[in-house]
């Protein structure tokens, strides 16, 4: 409604390429847990996660989707908080986790160094992270899907609230646990000393090494690892199916009957699942961790995406033009920052790598029986020790801040792009699709008049048609008034809630 339809075709392509990138990471982990705790090849692991996902994701649709979402993040809660009691019991209780963190210099947790280079700091973790949740929460095709699921605007504000507190405890709860984890192989590091190959294997490890003895509780933490991802690519795939055939088919086959829309959905959601395969067996050849890769990824491609909505929402003289502009650019530059710090590896001190230590490992128990599950990472990864590290400068930032200066770069080129090409006029445009920055009914009227930036108010009886005639008045142009409609109902009566508090 705010731009042209090409930018919407553009903006949904490079979605649909960050959910693809982003479900074919998450698939990736637990079929490295799985292959962790069982005999199965991580090959295999992959194609057995994506097969299940696929199929119930083709046969159920949005339906199965979410009744699924349910039952497996109560299976997900309950097979890691049973790994964190029972590691937080072996390690010797809560005071003797901290104990090990304060001997190892691991209380560091509110570091206030602005240096960007740095990965986890109290700024990349406010205003990088930040920034990134914003993206997820907002422009995040699944989560927006559930929005419009809701009965209301009402029902979906109370959803999006809500979803905070569950988040949050699971947050800390990851974080309990790579404490506790550090804790338990205080003196004998699994990396450093090559009984795993990746940080990614080290949990995977702790629950071998923690439920040894009680038979079963491994499989549990695989069945937690797997309700995440499941629940993940399932919403992906459906997702990503419906954008493309709103976004990609429908404009050009809008008579399309609902029959053949379901049969292309269910033939799309198959084709992903095969990409996201593909994406994922590619991804074992990465270095790094999966935490890293994703939010590089997401970040290079969403944070443009965050600026073009963020163009379109505040910033009225932006057009057409400025828009595509400063998504390209931005893209561009982060998909070029954020490959490039993945293919890069950065310097230790960025990384803020504490000291570890080997000296206590003289249990070969658990060396053995981890070796007996990973054999096949002698062909999927090799000990970063091996070869000579070389670290470039340039791709040193945080991958924290990816977002926020995707963002920043779209806006900026979109906003010179705009003005040099000539801007659209305030006063010509549809107030229901602007939102002044500020407009708090505490401030003085002037500042907010000066914050509205020459966009007219909502009139009670504006309809998208009359609005049309104010934006056409410079071509005059003209519209057959019988075909005045609204933008929606739901504008309307969102429209009237915003002119009753005025």
């Amino acid at each position: 409604m705010r731009f042209h339809p090409g930018l919407r075709k553009l903006v949904s392509g490079c979605e649909v390429l960050a959910l693809l990138l982003y479900m074919s990471f998450t698939l990736y982990a637990p079929s490295l847990a799985l292959s962790a705790v069982s005999p199965i090849n991580l090959y295999w692991s992959i194609l057995l996660t994506s097969g299940v996902c696929t199929l119930y994701t083709t046969l159920g649709g949005m339906k199965a989707v979410v009744w699924t979402d349910v039952i497996q993040f109560g299976v997900m809660v309950v097979g890691v908080v049973a790994v964190l009691i029972k590691a937080t019991i072996d390690v010797g209780g809560v005071d003797a986790t901290f104990t090990a963190l304060k001997r190892g210099g691991r209380t560091n947790f509110a570091t206030f160094d602005p240096d960007p280079t740095l990965r986890t700091t109290f700024w990349t973790v406010m205003v990088g992270a930040g920034f990134t949740d914003v993206l997820n929460v907002c422009m995040n095709q699944p989560v927006c899907q559930r929005y419009l699921s809701c009965k209301s605007v009402k029902g979906a504000r109370i959803a999006a609230v809500t979803a905070l507190f569950p988040k949050i405890a699971l947050d800390l709860i990851a974080v309990m646990s790579g404490c506790v984890a550090y804790a338990y192989f205080e003196g004998c590091d699994p990396l450093k000393a090559g009984m795993i190959t990746k940080n990614d294997q080290m949990f995977p490890y702790l629950v071998l090494n923690v439920f040894r003895e009680i038979p079963g509780m491994s499989g549990l933490f695989v069945a937690a690892a797997y309700c995440a991802t499941m629940s993940t690519v399932s919403s992906g795939l459906n997702s990503v199916s419906g954008q493309i055939l709103q976004d990609f088919l429908l404009p050009f086959r809008p008579n399309l009957s609902n029959k053949s829309k379901m049969i292309f959905s269910k033939l799309a959601v198959v084709f992903l699942g095969v990409l996201v395969t593909g994406f994922a067996l590619l991804s074992a050849k990465l270095e790094g961790t999966v935490l890293s890769i994703v939010v590089s990824l997401r970040g290079g491609i969403g944070g443009a995406i965050l600026g073009v909505y963020i163009l379109g929402i505040f910033f009225p003289w932006c057009n057409t033009k400025g828009a595509i502009t400063g998504q390209l650019v931005g893209t561009a530059y982060l998909l070029w920052i954020a490959i490039g710090g993945i293919m890069f590896e950065k310097s230790p001190e960025s990384q803020r790598k504490l000291p570890v230590s080997t000296q206590l490992c003289n249990d070969t128990e658990s060396h053995s029986m981890w070796n007996n599950y990973t054999t096949f990472n002698e062909t999927v990864t090799k000990s970063t020790l091996e070869t000579e590290k070389h670290y470039s400068p340039f791709y040193a930032l945080s991958f924290w801040y990816n977002a926020i200066i995707g963002a920043s770069i779209t806006i900026l080129v979109g906003l010179c792009i705009s003005f040099l090409t000539g801007p659209n006029d305030p006063k010509t445009a549809d107030p229901r699709l602007f939102c002044p920055i500020v407009d708090n009914h505490i401030l003085p009227k002037k500042v907010r008049r000066f914050f509205r930036f020459g966009v007219p108010k909502i009139q009670k009886n504006t309809t998208s048609c009359e609005m049309s005639r104010l934006q056409q008045t410079k071509k005059s142009a003209s519209l057959d008034s019988n075909k005045c409609t609204s933008l929606s109902p739901e504008v309307d009566r969102l429209q009237e809630a915003q002119i009753t508090k005025q």
